[in-house]
């Protein structure tokens, strides 16, 4: 019996990689059920780029075509595909809205780093809107993964893994969450050098 709530739910997982197959994964488990297409109504939504992390590593002459591209893909994609949501949950008041981001703490100039920030101010001014509504919209800023460069900065001592991610999105998911709303959290083994 899942301790979660979430039978009588249903979840909208958009991305393609071993973090999405985990949270949807853990959601199956726990007996939401997996929608196939926007298209659909959904009670949970939830975006996991393909690039988090990825190393977006560009200097200060980058064009303005691939600036916008950048921005558009990590952050007006998401804005976008979750407005359109939105109506859905605003009329049965409720909702699950969770988009997993890289690190928006800059180390380099970089456009990742400006796009993860961009959507977690969008992100928290719309909890002044779709509050009241009993939606919530939350940021998991995941750790890095093995094979990159900061992987032996790691405090707990091992690069994050998928199922850290889906741990957390499962309790983002359920009834537990409803008073959390408007925040960043991060899975990332401690290595965030600053508090949100």
């Amino acid at each position: 019996m899942s301790v979660w709530k979430l039978k009588e739910k249903s979840a909208l997982v958009l991305g393609d990689d071993r973090v999405c197959d985990a949270i949807k994964s853990a959601l199956h488990d726990e007996g939401a059920t997996i929608c196939s297409e926007a298209a659909e109504h959904c009670d949970i939504f939830i975006t996991a780029p393909n690039k988090i992390n990825s190393g977006y590593q560009h200097d200060i002459t980058i064009s303005d075509k691939k600036w916008q591209a950048a921005m558009n893909e990590l952050f007006e994609e998401t804005r976008e595909l979750t407005h359109k949501i939105l109506p859905k949950m605003q009329k049965q008041k409720s909702g699950r809205i969770i988009h997993v981001i890289g690190s928006h703490e800059p180390s380099t100039f970089n456009v990742e780093f400006a796009a993860w920030g961009a959507l977690a101010a969008w992100a928290k001014s719309l909890t002044r809107v779709i509050g009241k509504d009993g939606i919530s919209i939350n940021l998991v800023q995941a750790g890095v993964f093995s094979g990159h460069p900061h992987e032996s900065h790691v405090p707990v001592g091992r690069p994050c893994q998928p199922h850290d991610i889906a741990n957390l999105i499962v309790f983002l998911s359920s009834e537990y969450s409803k008073y959390i709303n408007g925040t960043i959290i991060p899975v990332d083994g401690g290595l965030s050098r600053f508090q949100h």
